[in-house]
C-alpha cells in the first residue's frame, strides 16, 4: 500500500513516526510525507525527529513539499487544518485512483462530508485521534499527552474490507484503533472537548487546568457543554450529560497548563479554526433554533481579540 500523509504536525508527526517505525524498513507499505516550508525541508534533509517517551528519528519513504511528484496514493490521511481542507482534496484529486481510501483525522465534525462534496466516488473516512502534539522546530515533533488512539470509520455505510485493511496497518504499526460504524458519536465526543476549550481558552488566554479549577470558569465551561449537548440533540447525534462529564473529568486529568492550539493561534496573531468549532456552534444553532448565548458572546469577544492581533 502506498500511503501518503499530509500534513507532518502534531497529529501528522505522531502518526509518520508511528507507520515509518513499523515500515520504513521493509517493503511491506511506502509512506510518503507530504509537508511544506522549512519543516519538511527538515524532515527531508534529516529525517523526522519525534519526541515522546523517547526521542527517535524516523526516515519515510519520500518527503514532498508539494503533492505534484508524489505519485499516486492507495490510502491517503489528512492531518493539515481544517481551513485547507477543499484546497488539499483538490490538489489529491490527481494523486488517487477509485479504490484509493481518504480519512480525515481534522478537527470539525464535518470533514467527511466537505470532502465527499468534491469526491464523491471515494472512500471516505471520518476519524479523531487523542494526542497532545505539536512541531517543536523545523524536524521535530513533541508529545505532551494523549494516548495516540484514533478512531475512524464510514458515516454512513457498512465497514469493508479495505476499511480493516488500514485498522491492520495502524495496528500493526502500535497505533491503539478502533474501527466503529458509530464514528458520529466519537468524533463528537472529542468535539464536545476541543470546541469548548478552543473557545474559553481563547477567551481568556489561561491554561485548561486553570480554567477549570477556578469556579466560575468551571460553570462558563459547563454552559459551553451544555449549549452544545443541546445543538448535537437538535441534529440527531447521540450524545449525552455523560459524555459532558467525561470531558470535565478529562481537563482535571491533563497537564494543568495545557493550552488550546486555538488559544495559541489567537494569542500568537496566526490564522484560527474559530470558524470550525465555535462558530460552527452557533452556525447549527440558528439552522435548528437553538440558544447558545455563551458562544455567542465569547465568539465576539474572541473576534476582538483576533483582530487587536492582527
Amino acid at each position: 500500500m502506498h500511503i501518503g500523509i499530509i500534513g507532518i504536525g502534531g497529529i501528522g508527526g505522531y502518526i509518520g513516526s508511528k507507520l515509518c517505525a513499523a515500515y520504513s524498513n521493509n517493503s511491506t507499505h511506502k509512506i510518503t510525507f507530504i509537508q511544506r516550508g522549512s519543516h519538511g525541508s527538515e524532515i527531508k534533509k534529516n529525517g523526522l525527529t519525534y519526541i515522546g517517551k523517547t526521542t527517535e528519528t524516523y526516515r519515510p519513504t519520500a518527503v514532498y513539499e508539494s503533492i505534484e511528484n508524489a505519485g499516486i496514493f492507495d490510502s491517503v490521511i489528512l492531518c493539515t487544518k481544517s481551513r485547507d481542507l477543499e484546497q488539499t482534496i483538490q490538489g489529491i484529486i490527481p494523486h488517487i485512483h477509485a479504490e484509493t481510501s481518504i480519512l480525515t483525522l481534522l478537527n470539525g465534525v464535518n470533514n467527511a462530508q466537505r470532502i465527499q462534496k468534491i469526491i464523491p466516488e471515494n472512500r471516505i473516512l471520518q476519524g479523531c485521534i487523542y494526542v497532545s502534539a505539536s512541531i517543536e522546530k523545523p524536524g521535530f515533533v513533541k508529545q505532551v499527552g494523549g494516548a495516540g488512539k484514533v478512531f475512524f470509520g464510514p458515516e454512513h455505510e457498512s465497514i469493508q474490507e479495505k476499511d480493516t485493511e488500514l485498522q491492520s496497518v495502524f495496528s500493526n504499526a502500535n497505533i491503539p484503533t478502533v474501527l466503529t460504524e458509530k464514528i458520529t458519536i466519537e468524533v463528537w465526543k472529542k468535539y464536545l472537548f476541543i470546541s469548548t476549550f478552543a473557545t474559553i481558552t481563547s477567551r481568556y488566554n489561561k491554561p485548561i487546568g486553570v480554567l477549570v479549577r477556578d469556579p466560575k470558569h468551571l460553570e462558563e465551561t459547563k454552559i459551553l457543554l451544555t449549549e452544545m449537548l443541546s445543538v448535537a440533540h437538535a441534529l440527531s447525534i447521540d450524545i449525552n450529560e455523560h459524555d459532558a462529564e467525561n470531558v470535565i473529568d478529562l481537563a482535571f486529568k491533563i497537564p494543568e497548563q495545557t493550552r488550546t492550539s486555538m488559544q495559541l493561534d489567537v494569542y500568537g496573531g496566526k490564522k484560527t479554526e474559530i470558524d470550525i468549532l465555535t462558530y460552527y456552534i452557533i452556525q447549527k444553532a440558528e439552522e435548528t433554533n437553538i440558544s447558545v448565548p455563551l458562544h455567542t458572546e465569547m465568539y465576539t469577544e474572541i473576534i476582538k481579540i483576533i483582530n487587536s492581533q492582527q
